[in-house]
């Protein structure tokens, strides 16, 4: 509710203030004290990019603001996007011909651990242009230095740095729109979040993003000689060690890399990539080009499809053949008496998300029959860094049953914020209670089939056709394996492998007692491991659910572990590409989702930041 009231105030700035007037003090006090730590710093953005610029008509001696863009000469379709958006802002473009990797001198300190090597030259890029930017007889007060990533709001850029420049003149680093999580902002500048990172250490992922720099002049030869006695790292790390810098979610420089937040940005249509990407994948520490994704980024007026979808996960798109039918989905309003339709949502979920994925169902036919909340953590459960003592916290809590997903230990993450670490755990423990409890809530009724839905999945538009006509042609098996429950549209790290079952796939252990199927391959741990990932869309028998509940309380010494292992250590079970729901995790889905993206906690980790460790479970001591 505090996150709904927070962007109706924000709406209400934008429309009430036709001169961007500053709001009540009283107000922005409001704001900041009680209700915007519930919204992430690219949210921010997407918001006050709807604010009208202020007015700079009784600014009486503006400040010189000259405007660079960082970008290699090979990248010309990228410089030619950002001379088109700096003209129409109203700025003379300067171009700073970067390094694609970073040299010698850059890294005579080292290297921060865990630094790509595109963060690498892009510190050495952005330190080279300080430097002659320090010395340069330029009659400049300020500096705005963009990469040639951004989206521009070319309408009111000038304005609003014309603004800040006269009002916030005390800064000497300002980070223009970042993005990566919730941060806590220390004031308002006519509605627009101003935070200071060096101030909020626990948030730091909340200022990813070097997109976007203003600095003042008289600053750069302190910032070049902090980044002379630094090891190379990622740029936007300095905001953490100048008291005087800033950030702000302005809503006039966005990164699109917010699109893998489940945002939704698209490039100018006129920002043309002149070369075909070499891949769409790019996660994390992978060596994907980033000029590839660029290209992937949606334009706008451009129609989604699966050539121009950037893929988070490696090999996911092996899985698939997304395929969108070119005609309006034809609503066909009421429920299924084959299948009962149950959405899984957060306690913390925007309502709008919420009602907009019952509202989708409905319109395919499958009217859900009620809505199942996400079990909660306690907050001095989450605080212990201990599995056993977890576990110990969560039986003294009355989630004693939530104890089967097994110990989970925090050691196995690599360069993940402590934080972070305890959200992702207790999301796989949630997941994992919750689809244990979902079926017992779900185990009588009149229908024969069960469809469980997370409701932050992006749902695919012949859905009852597509889920009806699978059930008709295999009531009983697919090639000879016998199915109970169908783990829908998942996907994996690596490529599916062939089991003799055409386009579905059994991660099932062979049962001692079970003769095996022939030309059945059976896959082994590792081989399971890093596939089957996802269980957004499950479809069950519901005369097995019993029987898959019982088979789920193992007594071979080891434990469940992630959610998407149940079908690991149950039998029964498939996996099957169905088009019927995608996890938004997978790739950039946004623009084929017909709701506002998910804002629940549970919802934000990806299935990629589970460590496989904890996919397969062994002692439960």
């Amino acid at each position: 509710m505090r996150q709904v009231l927070a962007f109706a105030l924000v709406a209400w700035v934008a429309t009430a203030s036709p001169h961007g007037a500053l709001l009540e003090t009283s107000t922005e006090d409001m704001l900041a004290d009680m209700i915007v730590n519930e919204i992430s710093t690219q949210e921010w953005s997407k918001t006050t990019k709807m604010l009208q610029a202020p007015d700079v008509s009784l600014l009486e001696a503006p400040h010189q603001v000259e405007a660079w863009y960082i970008n290699a000469d090979s990248a010309t379709d990228r410089a030619a996007c950002m001379e088109t958006q700096l003209t129409d802002a109203g700025y003379a473009p300067l171009k700073f011909s970067a390094l694609e990797t970073a040299s010698d001198d850059c890294l005579a300190n080292g290297v921060e651990e865990s630094t790509t090597p595109a963060q690498a030259a892009s510190w050495c890029n952005h330190k080279k242009l300080f430097q002659a930017l320090s010395i340069a007889p330029s009659d400049a007060d300020y500096f705005l230095v963009l990469e040639d990533t951004p989206v521009l709001s070319t309408h009111s850029m000038k304005k609003l740095i014309s603004d800040v420049v006269v009002h916030l003149d005390e800064f000497s680093l300002l980070q223009l729109d970042p993005y990566g999580g919730i941060g806590q902002p220390k004031m308002f500048h006519k509605g627009r979040p101003i935070y200071t990172p060096s101030e909020d250490l626990e948030n730091a992922h909340a200022y990813k993003g070097s997109h976007a720099l203003l600095v003042r002049k008289s600053a750069l030869s302190e910032i070049v000689a902090l980044m002379q006695k630094r090891r190379a790292g990622k740029v936007e790390d300095l905001l953490l060690q100048l008291p005087s810098a800033i950030s702000m979610s302005s809503g006039i420089a966005i990164n699109p890399m917010i699109n893998k937040f489940q945002e939704r940005l698209a490039l100018p249509a006129h920002c043309k990539a002149t070369k075909q990407p070499q891949s769409s994948f790019i996660q994390g520490h992978a060596q994907a080009a980033e000029t590839d994704l660029w290209s992937m980024w949606p334009r706008a007026g451009q129609r989604k499809t699966l050539d121009n979808t950037a893929w988070w996960v490696p090999h996911a798109k092996s899985w698939f053949s997304l395929v969108e039918d070119k005609a309006k989905l034809n609503a066909t309003f009421g429920k299924s008496s084959l299948i009962d339709v149950f959405q899984m949502g957060a306690h913390d979920e925007d309502p709008a998300r919420a009602m907009c994925f019952k509202d989708s169902l409905r319109a395919r036919g499958l009217a859900p029959e009620k809505r199942i909340a996400l079990l909660q953590i306690p907050a001095h459960c989450t605080a212990e860094a201990d599995a056993a003592d977890y576990h110990a916290c969560l039986a003294r809590s009355g989630l004693e049953d939530c104890t089967l997903a097994g110990k989970l230990s925090l050691d196995e993450f690599k360069d993940v914020e402590w934080t972070r670490r305890l959200q992702i755990r207790d999301h796989a423990t949630k997941a994992t209670c919750a689809f244990q409890r979902s079926l017992k809530q779900v185990k009588e009724g009149s229908s024969p089939y069960v469809l469980l839905l997370n409701e932050n999945a992006v749902l695919g538009k012949d859905v009852k056709k597509q889920l009806t006509s699978f059930i008709q042609e295999h009531p009983e098996d697919v090639n000879g394996k016998a199915w109970q429950a169908i783990q829908i549209d998942p996907y994996g790290r690596k490529a599916p492998i062939d089991q003799g079952l055409g386009d579905a796939w059994s991660q099932e252990k062979p049962a001692e007692d079970h003769a095996k199927i022939a030309d059945f391959k059976y896959l082994n741990d590792e081989e399971a491991k890093s596939r089957f990932w996802g269980m957004h869309a499950v479809l069950l028998k519901r005369e097995a659910i019993p029987t898959i509940l019982a088979e789920m309380q193992v007594e071979d010494g080891s434990s469940i572990g992630h959610v998407d292992r149940i079908p690991r250590h149950t039998e029964g079970w498939l996996a099957a590409n169905l088009g019927v729901a995608y996890d938004p995790h997978m790739a950039m889905l946004a623009q084929i989702d017909e709701c506002r993206p998910s804002r629940a906690e549970h919802f934000s980790v990806a299935r990629s930041e589970i460590p496989e460790a904890w996919t397969m479970q062994r002692d439960s001591e």
